[in-house]
């Protein structure tokens, strides 16, 4: 079961939405619900508004959706609040990404990958950002996606206290993307060259992610 809180009421709650993309009901390689939140997401969040036509087919794995399916991603909306422009909206000051929870153990790699799948809606404004400056404010996302190999050479404490800060830095991580897709073309190049300065004069420091290795040894290495 997904953890998760959300400050949004809805006829339709998660649960019945995690309950359903779980069940048999749902075609076979649909979303579940932690991987589904990071999806949508990122496409809130993103370079633009995207048609539902998009990236519907994504969440039920490209099938032809009978008229009762299409009904069923609506419900998923209600987490972001009312669509504008085709864009799910999330709340400007509260995000609060659904996670996989086993005891006391959070997985976070799911909704992390569900965030960065949403890249292939827009693969060319996304890879342009994550090859600039600008893609420093993705390494906590790219840190879950593929904690083993990028924090391999860490201790377990080190890597989990690495993992468990990239979670922790998500909600300001997502609004910091928010932010910076939609500045303008010259507020981003001058954001971009602040990032660059901190980049270069920081490649020795300890890498923001949470691990204990330098940057440029952990995720300044680049996707």
């Amino acid at each position: 079961m997904a953890a998760h809180q959300t400050s949004v009421t809805e006829a339709i709650s998660l649960d019945y939405l995690d309950d359903y993309l779980m069940s048999d009901s749902s075609p076979a390689e649909s979303m579940l619900l932690s991987d589904l939140d990071g999806f949508l997401t990122g496409i809130s969040v993103g370079p633009e508004a995207i048609p539902p036509d998009e990236w519907l087919p994504a969440i039920w794995a490209r099938l032809r959706l009978s008229l009762t399916m299409r009904a069923r991603p609506k419900l998923s909306l209600g987490h972001y609040g009312p669509v504008r422009g085709d864009r799910p909206q999330i709340d400007n000051e509260i995000v609060e990404p659904i996670f996989w929870q086993s005891g006391d153990t959070v997985i976070a790699w799911d909704w992390a990958d569900g965030f960065v799948e949403s890249f292939a809606l827009r693969q060319r404004r996304w890879t342009k950002m994550v090859k600039s400056e600008a893609g420093i404010l993705l390494v906590p996302i790219m840190t879950l996606c593929d904690p083993e190999n990028l924090l391999d050479e860490l201790e377990i404490e080190e890597k989990e206290r690495a993992v468990d800060n990239a979670i922790e830095a998500l909600p300001d991580t997502v609004l910091a993307i928010a932010a910076y897709w939609r500045m303008s073309e010259q507020l981003k190049k001058s954001v971009s060259a602040d990032l660059r300065s901190v980049a270069r004069t920081g490649r020795n420091d300890p890498c923001p992610c949470g691990s204990v290795k330098k940057f440029k040894k952990c995720c300044g290495i680049g996707p």
